[in-house]
This record gives C-alpha cells, sequence and structure tokens, in this order.
C-alpha cells in the first residue's frame, strides 16, 4: 500500500513538473508575481510571453484580462482579452485559482464575479431611489444608471442588465435614455416578454398605438396568458378602436382574474362603446358590487340602462350619482332626460335647469 501512495506522488510530482516545463520563463514568472499579487511585474510578463512562445497560448491573454485589465476596471480591454483566449481554445484547460478550468469556464467565472459585483450594487442603488428618501431619488437613480453601464460594459450579453437600465431611464423620463436602451436591450433579447411589455407601454404612454400594437402582440403571441400583456393589448386595442379584438382580450384576462374590478370596468366602457348594453350593465353592476361608492361605474350602469331605455333603472342610478357628486352637471342633465322619458315635465324640466346653472 505504501509502495503504491509513493508511485501516485511521485506521477503527480512529474505531471505538475511537466506542466510548468510547457510554458515559458516568462509565463512562469507571471504566474509567480500573479501569485504573489505583484501585477505592474506581471503584466511586463505577459507582454513578453504574448511576443513570444507563448503568443498562441489562451492562458497569456486570460491573465492579462483577469489581473491586469480587469484591476484596471478597463472593461473594454479585459473583454478584448478574454475574447482571444477563447479564440485561441475555449475547451483548453488553464490554471484559474487554485483549479484548473476550461477557458470558457473561466472567462464565464471572471466575467461574472465582475457583473455581479456592480449588477447588485446597482439594483441596490435602484430600490434604494424607490423606497428611500424622495429627495434623494435623483441621485440613487444616476447611481444605478451608472453602476449597471459598467455591468454593461463587462458582460454586455446579459440582458436583465439592460432591463433594470431601462427601468431607471423610465423613473427618470429620460427619454433619449429610454429609446437606446430599449433598443440595445431588444437586439440582446428579442423574446423578453417583460421587454416586449414595458415597450409597448411606453409606446402607449406616447398614444403610439400602432407602435405598441407590434410589441403587445409579439408579445402576447410568447406568452397568451401573462394577464398584464393581456391587459395592455386589450387597452391598445381600445384605444386603435379595434373593439371586438379588445373585448377578446379583456375576456381572456377576465378568464384568469375574474375578481378584477378594472378589467370588468373597461370591459363594460367597450361595451357601451358597441351598443352592446345588456352585457355594459352585467359588468358595471359587478364593479359596483365590488365598490359601491364608485360613482363612475354607477354612471356608466346608469348609461347603460339609459341605451336599453330602462328609464327608472336609469333614474335610479343617476340620482345616486347626482348623490355622490352633487355638482355633476351632466348626471344631473341625463337624469332630467330620463324623467322627461317617463312624462314628468315640470320634474325634468326643473333638474334641467339646475344642471345649466352648474355648467
Amino acid at each position: 500500500m505504501q509502495k503504491k501512495n509513493w508511485i501516485l506522488l511521485i506521477c503527480s510530482v512529474l505531471v505538475i513538473m511537466f506542466f510548468w516545463s510547457c510554458t515559458s520563463a516568462e509565463l512562469t514568472s507571471a504566474r509567480i508575481y500573479s501569485r504573489d499579487k505583484e501585477y505592474e511585474k506581471e503584466e511586463e510578463q505577459l507582454l513578453l510571453a504574448m511576443n513570444g512562445t507563448d503568443s498562441e497560448n489562451p492562458e497569456v491573454y486570460f491573465k492579462m484580462a483577469s489581473d491586469i485589465y480587469a484591476n484596471r476596471s478597463e472593461w473594454g480591454k479585459m473583454n478584448e482579452m478574454l475574447d482571444k483566449a477563447l479564440a485561441l481554445g475555449a475547451e483548453i484547460k488553464i490554471p484559474v485559482g487554485a483549479e484548473n478550468l476550461t477557458v470558457s469556464e473561466g472567462v464565464k467565472l471572471i466575467r461574472g464575479k465582475h457583473w455581479t459585483e456592480f449588477y447588485n450594487n446597482g439594483a441596490g442603488a435602484y430600490n434604494d431611489a424607490l423606497s428611500g428618501d424622495p429627495e434623494m431619488k435623483s441621485q440613487f437613480l444616476d447611481e444605478a444608471i451608472e453602476l449597471f453601464t459598467t455591468a454593461i460594459l463587462i458582460s454586455p450579453s446579459e440582458g436583465k442588465t439592460y432591463k433594470n437600465l431601462l427601468f431607471c431611464y423610465v423613473q427618470k423620463e429620460d427619454q433619449e435614455g429610454i429609446d437606446a436602451t430599449l433598443a440595445e436591450a431588444l437586439k440582446i433579447s428579442p423574446e423578453d416578454t417583460d421587454l416586449l411589455l414595458t415597450a409597448g407601454q411606453l409606446r402607449l404612454r406616447e398614444n403610439d398605438y400602432e407602435g405598441a400594437k407590434e410589441y403587445l402582440e409579439h408579445a402576447f403571441t410568447l406568452t397568451p396568458h401573462d394577464v398584464e400583456v393581456v391587459k395592455s393589448l386589450a387597452n391598445n386595442y381600445f384605444f386603435l378602436e379595434s373593439f371586438e379584438k379588445a373585448v377578446d382580450a379583456y375576456n381572456r384576462a377576465l378568464y384568469q382574474e375574474p375578481d378584477n374590478s378594472d378589467l370588468h370596468y373597461n370591459l363594460g366602457l367597450l361595451y357601451l362603446r358597441l351598443a352592446d348594453f345588456d352585457f355594459a350593465e352585467e359588468e358595471f353592476q359587478f364593479v359596483i358590487d365590488a365598490n359601491p361608492d364608485d360613482w363612475e361605474a354607477i354612471l356608466l350602469i346608469a348609461e347603460a340602462f339609459r341605451g336599453n331605455e330602462r328609464w327608472e333603472d336609469a333614474e335610479y342610478y343617476y340620482r345616486q350619482v347626482v348623490e355622490i357628486v352633487p355638482d355633476h352637471s351632466s348626471a344631473m342633465r341625463n337624469l332630467a332626460v330620463v324623467i322627461f322619458q317617463q312624462g314628468r315635465v315640470e320634474e325634468g324640466q326643473e333638474l334641467l335647469e339646475q344642471a345649466k346653472a352648474l355648467e
């Protein structure tokens, strides 16, 4: 047993000696200086190695990236060296810290390490902007923007960095920053539902309904059961006056959120526009049952009853609106109309005069 152990030990030493003997004197010196954190001397040796027999050795470029440029925060040069190392042999094993990893694994490790630091710090600054001192919001957002921008320099293909940078610009209402970041983000992650939804909502905010439609319909094809996507798409169809499509989208959303009063309210509005008064009544009744003091829903159910020529029901709800909002002139005027329809001319005339006085 002891003899076998000695043989294994000797073999290990020989492997290590062979490994070190395969490298140039310059790379060997660079490894020693790296271990001792003498980075200026390490850089000198790495530059010599690049121009010597190790010019095709990916380890040289990896160490230049990880030990020299990363420590100087020269992210562009770091990535240039990492890309060079990958090009020379992504599956070649090199020493990375105490391990032997493939170049690909080492590149992922070094980029991930520095990206994570800046990304997490950016996320912290963004959270501080939203939940901290309102007077410090702009300063925290600027800090988050700087940190996320650096994270992008370190790992340009990491999609969620762009997403969070975009949210910062949205909070700052920086349209130029929004447009530039959104364009880059969609290049990196063209099928990211959150990005497509955000893009659509931003276009909606700008009243660019055709532009919003493109993003939201794409998001819908990817995640047809995402209620936020469906709601935004329905709202966009409403503004585009594509009412039948909007009705379909709202019904899809309600299938997933049957108790969502806002969806019922918007669907009721659509039915009013389509003169489908029976369905409008049902939607507004749901809203009123959930919130009996919602005078806007009460007004709209009155409109639905008036559309169906159910004068008494319309009168009942118009009176409720006038009780809640006494100076609502259009509710009072419509109340006068339905009372006229019931043959109470004097009462209707009196209400009409009151409505005129409020206008």
